[in-house]
């Protein structure tokens, strides 16, 4: 009742059953010391004080070898490996250390092959290993580029690589006539940006002097879409406007909102917010909101008070009397 945990003070405090490894360790030492019906004293975690009481014990089933023999067997093979992964892990590190130059006599002492990756670059790699950022990252270090092998590289709980680098072509500024077609593009692309934000930012301004978004639409071509009792979470419009709509001030009884909003595809949306409906809080949402508040203000509460302790300690003057 009146527990500072409110989901179990509303079941007047039933956790239910717990297991070994289900709660805090302070906590499960001491209740799974006690007998049923026993109280414990108050137990102390990161999470507070505990008062525990033990009310059903339920005393744990001892499967037949039978029913777990593939279990067993699939723990036993698995940890089986990953000792065998581990091993083989630490030949590799030796042996690739201790022959820089070449990954041959690493490959042989472990019984792998050595594979070989197409070009790539410091910022993309292919479909291979060079697709991870940490190889790529280590393929182009100082040590890797000076003829070096690599450290073991970690690619998940079951994979690990060392490289080495066979050819590393410098970076260089690329010819003109290599890339004046991708500046070209660019140009016009940025052009056309340009020009459809300038054509918004007018359509936005004939909009506030009065005239009708919806036949300016008609006379440019563009579409008109109409959207009524829009909700925060609509999914019928992009993304952008939603947010945009949310976010900008709210239309005067006589002037609508109308703002120029950017969208990821690159085109300019003229948007005319007509009118804005203020939500209603459901009854259960007020009560969740007033649980959220009353717990948001303790927090702050305890913030204030542990920052003066904080203040007050630093601040404090310790004198320890010679006499006894």
């Amino acid at each position: 009742e009146f527990s500072a945990d409110k989901l179990s003070a509303s079941k007047g405090g039933d956790l239910g059953l717990i297991v070994a490894g289900d709660m805090d360790p302070d906590f499960e030492e001491i209740a799974l010391g006690l007998v049923e019906g026993e109280v414990s004293e108050p137990v102390k975690t990161e999470f507070g004080y505990h008062i525990i009481k033990v009310t059903e014990l339920t005393p744990g089933v001892v499967k037949p070898y039978e029913e777990v023999k593939k279990i067993v067997e699939l723990g036993f093979k698995k940890v089986e490996a990953e000792n065998i992964f581990y091993e083989l892990g630490e030949t590799l590190a030796e042996i690739s250390f201790e022959n820089p130059d070449t990954l041959e006599v690493a490959a042989e002492s472990i019984g792998v092959a050595i594979h070989q990756t197409e070009n790539f670059t410091r910022a993309q790699g292919n479909t291979d290993i060079s697709a991870e950022e940490s190889v790529r990252e280590k393929a182009f270090s100082e040590d890797v580029l000076a003829g070096n092998n690599s450290e073991v590289i970690e690619l998940g709980s079951d994979r690990i690589v060392v490289l080495r680098v066979l050819n590393h072509s410098p970076s260089k500024a690329r010819e003109l006539s290599e890339v004046s077609g991708l500046i070209e593009s660019r140009l016009k692309g940025d052009s056309a940006k340009q020009q459809t934000l300038e054509l918004a930012k007018e359509l936005k301004a004939l909009v506030q002097s009065g005239e009708s978004l919806e036949l300016l639409a008609k006379e440019k071509g563009f579409s008109f879409v109409v959207a009524d009792d829009l909700g925060r979470n609509n999914g019928d419009l992009p993304w952008e406007i939603n947010r945009a709509i949310f976010v900008g001030a709210k239309p005067k009884s006589d002037q609508p909102t109308t703002m120029v909003v950017a969208l990821e595809s690159g085109e300019q949306a003229v948007v005319n917010l007509l009118s804005v409906t203020e939500g209603a809080l459901a009854k259960a949402n007020k009560k969740e909101f007033g649980i959220a508040r009353t717990n948001i203000t303790k927090l702050l509460s305890e913030g204030d008070f542990d920052a003066v302790l904080s203040d007050l300690q630093a601040d404090a003057v310790v004198n320890l009397s010679e006499q006894l």
